[in-house]
């Protein structure tokens, strides 16, 4: 199986991972009316490594973590797949609703005392922030396909084909335009938010595009 290795790389929007309480009335960023800060109420939760923040009040609404996403964000941090490097799709469709986003990444954790943002950042070099497009406004759009996609491609030097799309949204599937007009994304849909069979679920779907992982976590590509 001569072939080029390839660690691949998960491109998720961010309503799985920050935008959302917990139930069926969760909020999008557009409906919250204030921007998060270290002095803002929180909400926290022991998921066996003490308590960690995993809600954030934006005004009328808390703004909050899936226990899916954080499952799918302490894997990375752990390294359960070596290499593997996330990033931000998310159409953000105001100003201040990106403020939101922003501001939620460096407040709501993983574990106690790691940040969203902290995991977001790892593998990536110290400063660079490419790998988060958040919004809609020019350069970005609505269409995450023709946007944000291109974008991260070209600030990360990361083919599609490396590419791996977790998506929320349920008033448009932008899993489905991602797969057409950016050949070689694997997609996967979380019409609920993202869970760790999900999560799983969109990792064995890469998987099933590539060859098996080796050893040491790489992914090889046959020729």
């Amino acid at each position: 199986m001569a072939s080029t290795s390839n660690k691949f790389h998960t491109y998720v929007d961010l309503a799985p991972i920050t935008p959302h309480v917990l139930d069926d009335r969760s909020p999008e960023t557009y409906e919250l009316s204030k921007v998060p800060n270290q002095n803002s109420e929180k909400t926290h939760a022991d998921f066996g490594f003490g308590p960690q923040i995993i809600g954030v009040d934006c005004g009328d609404s808390a703004l909050q973590l899936f226990p899916g996403a954080i499952k799918a964000l302490q894997d990375v941090h752990d390294g359960v797949f070596p290499g593997l490097k996330c990033a931000v799709a998310s159409t953000a469709n105001e100003t201040r609703s990106a403020k939101i986003a922003h501001a939620a990444l460096d407040i709501l954790e993983i574990k106690p005392g790691i940040t969203v943002r902290e995991v977001l950042s790892l593998g990536w070099e110290r400063g660079f922030d490419g790998h988060v497009q958040i919004g809609r406004a020019p350069p970005l759009a609505n269409d995450k396909s023709k946007a944000h996609f291109p974008r991260l491609r070209d600030a990360t030097q990361i083919a599609f084909e490396r590419m791996l799309f977790f998506d929320d949204c349920n008033w448009e599937d932008h899993c489905a335009n991602v797969a057409a007009a950016c050949p070689g994304v694997i997609v996967q849909r979380t019409p609920h938010g993202l869970s760790d069979v999900e999560w799983r679920r969109g990792l064995e779907k890469f998987r099933e595009s590539v060859s098996v992982a080796t050893k040491d976590g790489t992914i090889h590509r046959a020729d």
